[in-house]
């Protein structure tokens, strides 16, 4: 996840920066690089009708040419985020530097739109969550979503995924936290109940393993259909009253 994702509209564009991040990220010359952005506008001609694509392959063929390491689009792309926040990491009430890090004529480069953006959700996130830092502000505002995701939602994973008792903080990043809660946030109509067509799988799956205990029940669906952590309020009073309706009275 980074914070260009933010100037990306469509999962056509999405898809387009995707496969750039993927392909540079081994190269080593600049040559390899420009052949990646040479060959993605042969292969996908939509990408010639995207403005940030140009911009984008000169700016990090500049900056490679003098002499750093950054031949690849995500190591280009988090030196710019660097350069936004001041630091490697941000501690405590640490401030951004922000935009004043760049000059008027970068920000009205197509390809630094994503900058702009990501100040503005920052500054948003610090007003409207008085007890986020920046830190936090940013990993939110890195975050951008094509799916219906509101500000309170991804405050409350931030939080929970921020927590020293979550214990996947360790082993995800906070995007795959939020891409498992929009994934498993589909299991569920808008009153919180379980699809009918999940319903219907779980409950066969939930007949097999009538016989184990309720959180025995709980952890292997919610592991077995991806069901994220905050979830688990929702499918639990589901778990209990579909045992009830097989009959089952194992204790949890």
């Amino acid at each position: 996840m980074t914070g260009f994702e933010n100037q990306l509209k469509t999962d056509l564009e999405r898809g387009l920066f995707l496969l750039l991040e993927i392909k540079t990220r081994c190269i080593t010359t600049i040559h390899e690089l420009n052949n990646v952005f040479v060959g993605l506008l042969r292969d996908n001609p939509a990408a010639s009708e995207l403005d940030w694509v140009e911009p984008l392959r000169l700016s990090i063929l500049e900056l490679a040419g003098t002499g750093t390491e950054f031949f690849s689009v995500h190591d280009y792309v988090e030196s710019i985020e660097r350069r936004y926040k001041g630091t490697v990491l941000l501690f405590g009430d640490r401030q951004v530097i922000g935009l004043s890090a760049f000059t008027a004529d970068e920000l009205k480069a197509p390809h630094m739109q994503w900058v702009k953006e990501l100040d503005r959700k920052v500054h948003g996130y610090r007003e409207m969550f008085p007890d986020l830092n920046d830190s936090g502000a940013v990993t939110m505002a890195k975050y951008s979503t094509l799916k219906e995701l509101s500000d309170q939602e991804l405050y409350e994973l931030y939080k929970e995924f921020s927590s020293h008792e979550c214990p996947y903080n360790t082993s995800m990043n906070f995007s795959s936290w939020v891409e498992w809660y929009e994934g498993s946030k589909a299991y569920f109509d808008g009153e919180g109940n379980v699809i009918p067509e999940l319903s219907k799988q779980m409950l066969k799956t939930l007949t097999a393993w009538k016989d184990q205990s309720l959180e025995e029940n709980k952890y292997w669906l919610c592991r077995n259909y991806e069901i994220h952590p905050s979830h688990e309020k929702i499918i639990t009073p589901w778990i209990i009253e579909s045992r009830k309706s097989m009959g089952s009275d194992k204790a949890a």
